[in-house]
């Protein structure tokens, strides 16, 4: 039996509770990919920007100068004055924007 003749012998509640499996899989798998992406994103911009104990927050305005391509804040503080706590950076580390833009 192929898997057409299969799929058009389950119910509709069937096909619903599969592909709803199939969606919850799915899901699952988006997670980790996404879980997978910013640790390496994290890592990247540490050895680029070389500066220990960041706390990132990878924004979501293109940065041409990024090495990830969209604009990172550091949450911590102020490295130009380490003793400086700005209560987290409104400037791209990468091109000085800040992260609200009119």
């Amino acid at each position: 039996m192929s898997i057409k003749d299969e799929f058009e012998l389950e119910t509709d509640s069937e096909k619903i509770e599969r592909l709803r499996k199939r969606a919850q899989k799915l899901r699952e798998e988006l997670s980790s990919l996404e879980d997978t992406i910013e640790a390496l994103q994290q890592k990247l911009v540490e050895e680029t920007i070389k500066v220990p104990d960041c706390d990132l927050l990878f924004g979501t305005w293109d940065c041409p100068d990024s090495p990830t391509g969209k604009c990172v804040y550091d949450l911590n503080q102020d490295h130009e004055n380490p003793d400086h706590d700005t209560m987290g950076e409104d400037e791209c580390l990468f091109c000085g924007e800040p992260e609200e833009r009119k």
